[in-house]
């Protein structure tokens, strides 16, 4: 098919050639065709104290984030799932916006809140009980690990959800009947079911701390705690000349260990299922707390005060703040001084361009890819679909080393350095597996019957795909726009690297207003950015409801039309019925 082989070509220049150049980039001392000669000198870094301490922080990083996200998040999970905490149906929704929401949204709410020079806590221990030193200090290695946890329940709670969802109350029942205690049912029954998911669900959160860059880079970088991925950032943004083949020796050793997890994620749940034991007679009445229901709906409810609620109203009350650590009248010459600059009008235009645009070809290029994989062969298709996810193993900082050693080394893609372009190539690179997720997630709850009525009827295949296929897909076609644009907008990575002072976006203009220690403008733009994703995420809902009640009626009255046509028996037998 000649669509195929295009897509094969296209998906081979924006994934794998990356990666390849990135492995070549490692022998050389120059990018390609720029006189470079062939060594191993890149291995020399290994031997250095600050790659040998970037591999312990990281290491760190992930362990710990991964323990206490998943027995966090398996908590939430339970309560939300199977009990009737109170608030407990504000669970999901709330780790829905906080995985959607920018990481570093949350690094800079909590900077606020708790740095040791201006932070709103320790402002008032020096005010109430003339602390001299600061009470809680979040620029530090506890600081920094229980954000960089937050995020990872968020994460976690998503994936394992579902399994705690699907448990089989007879278990339970049979087990409390016994005598055994709630929280014995729960280690003995309900945990040995979910293992699978949370197994699977703890090794994409080690991946995930081995890949974290904005907190480190905000929280622990001004105390000396430089993970890996913050260190691949240094050597290229922070070196002169950039280190480009250490930079890439690092960043294929992140790689290697992320799909060594992913292979082991596979071994264990491969042949295993996620579907609890159980057939019609399972139960799905929630466990009866009684008195432990007042604590564990104020557990959910602090939770979400301390996640959510307090680092928003942090980035607010600063924003309105003369200066940090000042406390006075409200004022509003951040936001007139953010607004009045033209690097906020460049990354404002440059983030909506981005966002939009870039997301809605990245949910085009995934419909394509879900629709033709699925018409070849099951091992072409496990190809094609393959090189979509090679992002999912490598950090975002490693796919912009890689996508800049890449185009440098080509003579004519040089020039795309430093402009829109390579972004949006960077960016389509990095939110390529989300948008095909939801893709094949649409496609797989389309009736294969409603396609085969329009061909049957005579429609030619585009046409069918065009009457049928593609106004059902269109409300998940819209969330994944939607999603991808959220990610684009919080990006950070892929901005520092591939932008230039006359192509940023908000996100980096968050970042370097806050290096630069402009805290509260950085504060007021960000607010700005939530208030956009927040304002889209409205339209987005109309418009999905919309297409999802009036769409969809049209697309199925069409499809029984067609039904009815070629069966006109089974037409006068509805008819006769009604």
């Amino acid at each position: 098919m000649i669509w195929a082989g295009s897509l094969f070509v296209l998906l081979g220049l924006l994934f794998l050639m990356p990666v390849i150049m990135l492995v070549i980039g490692i022998f050389t001392t120059e990018p390609l065709g720029q006189g470079a000669d062939w060594s191993f000198s890149a291995f020399s870094v290994l031997a250095t104290p600050n790659v040998q301490s970037a591999f312990i922080a990281s290491t760190v990083i992930a362990i710990v984030t991964s323990i206490a996200g998943v027995t966090i998040a398996a908590v939430f999970a339970f309560l939300s799932e199977r009990t009737d905490a109170p608030l407990r149906r504000l669970i999901t929704p709330a780790m829905l916006v906080m995985f959607a929401t920018p990481s570093i949204y949350y690094a800079l709410g909590f900077s606020l809140l708790a740095n040791p020079y201006t932070g709103l806590l320790n402002d008032v221990a020096r005010i109430l009980w003339g602390s001299t030193g600061p009470v809680v200090n979040i620029e530090s290695w506890g600081g920094l690990l229980t954000v960089l946890t937050f995020r990872t329940v968020a994460f976690v709670y998503l994936l394992m959800v579902a399994a705690f969802r699907a448990i089989d109350r007879a278990h339970e029942d049979a087990s409390l009947a016994s005598g055994a205690t709630p929280l014995t049912t729960f280690l003995r029954i309900d945990l040995p079911i979910i293992a699978p998911a949370l197994s699977g669900a703890a090794i994409y959160a080690m991946i995930a701390g081995l890949q974290s860059f904005d907190t480190p880079l905000i929280l622990g970088q001004p105390v000396g705690i430089v993970p890996l991925a913050s260190l691949v950032y240094g050597l290229i943004d922070r070196q002169f000349p950039p280190q480009y083949s250490h930079a890439g020796l690092l960043g294929t050793i992140l790689v290697v260990i992320a799909l060594a997890m992913a292979t082991l994620q596979h071994r264990l749940l491969g042949r295993k299922s996620f579907v609890s034991i159980g057939g019609k007679g399972a139960r799905p009445e929630p466990h009866r707390l009684g008195r432990w229901g007042a604590a564990a709906g104020s557990f959910i409810a602090l939770y979400l005060l301390i996640v959510q609620i307090i680092p928003f109203g942090m980035l607010i009350f600063s924003a309105f703040q003369p200066y940090p650590g000042v406390y006075g009248t409200l004022t509003l010459q951040h936001f007139s001084r953010v607004l009045a600059s033209p690097r906020t009008t460049t990354a404002v235009t440059t983030t909506i361009a981005l966002s939009v645009g870039v997301s809605f070809v990245s949910m085009v290029l995934a419909l394509a890819i879900a629709v033709v994989s699925n018409r070849l062969s099951a091992v072409w298709g496990a190809l094609m679909r393959s090189l979509v996810l090679i992002p999912f193993a490598m950090p975002g900082i490693v796919t912009a080393v890689a996508i800049v050693w890449a185009y440098i080394s080509i003579p004519g893609l040089r020039e795309l350095y430093g402009t829109v372009w390579l972004m949006a190539i960077g960016l389509v690179v990095v939110v390529m597996p989300f948008a095909l997720h939801q893709a094949q997630s649409g496609l797989s709850q389309i009736a294969p019957e409603l396609y085969a009525s329009a061909q049957v009827s005579g429609a030619p295949p585009a046409r069918a795909f065009a009457d049928i296929v593609l106004p059902l897909i269109l409300p998940h076609f819209l969330t994944g726009w939607f999603l991808a644009a959220i990610a684009i907008a919080g990006t950070l990575d892929i901005p520092l690297l591939l932008g230039s002072p006359h192509v940023t976006t908000i996100a980096a203009e968050v970042f370097d207003l806050s290096a630069q220690g402009k805290v509260a403008q950085a504060a007021a733009l960000l607010i700005m950015l939530v208030g956009g994703l927040s304002l889209a995420g409205l339209l987005c809902l109309a418009v999905r409801r919309w297409a999802r009640n009036s769409v969809m009626r049209r697309v199925m009255a069409r499809a029984n039309a067609t039904h009815n046509r070629l069966n006109p028996f089974s037409a006068s037998v509805q008819g006769a019925t009604r």
